[in-house]
């Protein structure tokens, strides 16, 4: 005599067993919670940026780390000349890479490739900000009601990188939001202008004007890489123009410095024409 079965599922039905659905193909949580006010499309799209500002914040901060550590070469390397070199024309030792290299070829090609990684990273920066807004602006449907919120919540899950900080809109104090813009603007903006500059201020003794003429070239295309990209980089599209608008709808007095900061890059031109 046989013993009877135990069962821990359901009941079968009759004329057939149940099936049941093979493992690890139940269905995720969604992220956002389900009563968020959100629809499932909506849900799906908001995962889908989010997963893209992912995806382009690590290739942000890869390039970022190449660019920081070609700035560090170029200004250890340049900084490290002295007169008596520049005299001779000595070979330089470059640092990490251990490898000599011509003077007055590393004082042409190294500023040169510096632009170009310099450029990469600001249209990184340039792609990351087009989905940081787009991100943004599906987030800002969410409710808000303060922390533990839809928005809130969602926003808590977009990758710890400064940029992304300083732009998308956690709730941050003024103090810290100041400090990632001060941070963001002293490593893409403050630091390669016054490493271009420091290289060429090292070169001058040796008054080669065709080299010192491609340092201010350099120079001048710098900043006009930084004045295309860097405004296109804030949470409104479009460059200056929409940034005087906005801020000249709010104060009287934001149209004149708006204007001052844009006539900067071309006074710095002038300087450098008449150096």
């Amino acid at each position: 005599m046989s013993e009877p079965r135990v069962t821990t599922g359901p009941t079968p039905p009759a004329g057939g067993a149940p099936t049941f659905p093979p493992p690890g193909s139940f269905p995720q949580p969604p992220v956002i919670p389900p009563g968020s006010g959100a629809g499932a499309g909506d849900r799906e799209r908001i995962a889908a940026l989010r997963q893209s500002v992912h995806a382009t914040t690590d290739l942000v901060r890869t390039s970022t780390l190449i660019y920081l550590t070609a700035w560090a070469l170029l200004v250890i390397t340049a900084g490290s000349v002295t007169h008596e070199q520049l005299l001779l024309g000595a070979e330089l030792q470059l640092p990490l890479l251990q490898v000599s290299v011509d003077l007055v070829t590393f004082f042409w090609a190294a500023p040169t490739l510096f632009l170009v990684i310099h450029g990469n990273v600001l249209l990184n920066l340039y792609l990351l900000a087009r989905r940081v807004r787009l991100y943004e602006a599906a987030v800002n449907a969410l409710p808000d009601h303060g922390p533990g919120s839809p928005q809130q919540h969602e926003r808590a899950l977009v990758p710890p990188f400064l940029f992304v900080e300083w732009r998308t809109g956690r709730q941050t104090t003024r103090t810290m939001h100041g400090l990632l813009a001060l941070v963001s603007w002293a490593i893409y903006v403050i630091l390669p202008v016054s490493g271009l500059l420091f290289v060429q201020y090292k070169f001058l003794p040796y008054q080669n004007e065709k080299i010192t003429g491609w340092h201010v070239a350099l120079l001048a295309l710098d900043l006009v890489l930084l004045w295309t990209i860097w405004p296109r980089l804030g949470p409104q599209p479009g460059g200056w123009w929409p940034a005087i608008r906005a801020l000249a709808g709010h104060r009287r007095s934001a149209a004149p410095l708006a204007l001052a900061a844009i006539a900067t890059p071309a006074t710095v031109l002038v300087a450098l024409a008449l150096w």
